[in-house]
C-alpha cells in the first residue's frame, strides 16, 4: 500500500509541475523569454540550446520527463532516473489526455 501511495503522489506531483510549467500563467513570461531573443521585436531564438528549451516548455511530454528527473532525484519511485522520468512523462500525457477537455470547457 505505501508503495501505490509514493507513486500516486509521484503521479500527481509530476503531472501538476508540468502543467504549471507548460500552461499556467506563472511560466508564461519565461516561456515567452526562452522563445523570442528580443521581446520587443519578437524576433525568434535559433541558437540550439534556446530551440531545444523552447520545445521543452512547451510540451507537456517534455515537461513531464525532466520534472520526473528531478522529482525522482526526491523520491524515486524506481531507482532509476530514466525509467522514473519516463514514468511521469507518460503520467503527465494520460492525465492531460483525461482532463484536457475539461480544460478547454468541452
Amino acid at each position: 500500500m505505501e508503495h501505490l501511495v509514493k507513486f500516486l503522489v509521484f503521479w500527481f506531483a509530476s503531472y501538476g509541475a508540468a502543467n504549471i510549467i507548460v500552461y499556467s500563467r506563472l511560466f508564461q513570461p519565461f516561456r515567452y523569454w526562452i522563445e523570442f531573443s528580443d521581446i520587443n521585436n519578437g524576433i525568434a531564438r535559433t541558437n540550439k540550446v534556446a530551440v531545444f528549451l523552447s520545445k521543452l516548455v512547451n510540451c507537456i511530454l517534455c515537461s513531464g520527463f525532466w520534472v520526473g528527473v528531478v522529482f525522482s532525484l526526491m523520491f524515486p519511485i524506481s531507482g532509476n532516473l530514466l525509467i522514473d522520468g519516463a514514468l511521469a512523462s507518460a503520467a503527465s500525457w494520460i492525465t492531460y489526455l483525461l482532463i484536457s477537455d475539461k480544460m478547454n470547457g468541452k
